[in-house]
């Protein structure tokens, strides 16, 4: 993507922080912008959804629509994935063909009846005792080439900036806030 691109998406992303009521409308409309942005990257419709874990608790919190959490719901109640993975390594972790892939079974399974021949884990750095992960979606494997992954990379680079600064808005403060916690993580 060209760097107007990108000033374009972080512009946005910093708006729907003030413009959102709390937590989850922000990582509804980040995931928004990640799938949108991965589609023009791909020319392929992408899914996207974030996963936060804190205190060893994991949720799926938002997504680009209601099929992308259900997709990464699927693999928080599998334990496995890419997902999964970036979380606990910190790096991105492609499953770029779910016919072909041999370490998720179960998972690449229920991705293919759902339609989905590739997903991508992207760790968001958040610090302190909290992680997420962007998770992408795609109806088509081969599609998550270096330079998509570099793409995805740079986004949720951006994104990981901008949802510290909503959590940060978000907790309790003397002046009261903007943004109100709404989520809560998953046993």
């Amino acid at each position: 993507m060209v760097a107007e691109d990108w000033a374009d998406d972080f512009e946005r992303l910093v708006d729907l922080i003030g413009a959102t009521e709390d937590v989850k409308s922000f990582l509804e409309g980040m995931t928004g912008f990640g799938a949108g942005m991965m589609t023009r990257v791909t020319n392929t419709r992408i899914e996207c959804a974030v996963t936060l874990r804190r205190r060893k608790r994991t949720a799926t919190l938002g997504g680009s629509s209601e099929r992308a959490i259900v997709l990464d719901r699927i693999e928080q109640t599998l334990g496995q994935g890419p997902c999964v993975d970036a979380l606990d390594s910190g790096v991105p972790v492609l499953l770029g063909d779910v016919h072909s892939d041999p370490r998720w079974p179960k998972y690449s399974d229920a991705l293919l009846q759902a339609g989905i021949d590739s997903a991508l884990g992207v760790p968001m750095t958040l610090g302190d005792d909290s992680q997420a992960v962007l998770n992408f979606f795609a109806p088509e494997a081969g599609l998550y080439t270096e330079g998509v992954v570099a793409d995805a990379v740079l986004f949720a680079d951006m994104s990981s900036k901008a949802l510290r600064l909503a959590l940060r808005i978000a907790l309790p403060t003397s002046g009261g806030t903007t943004l109100r916690p709404t989520w809560r993580a998953e046993p």
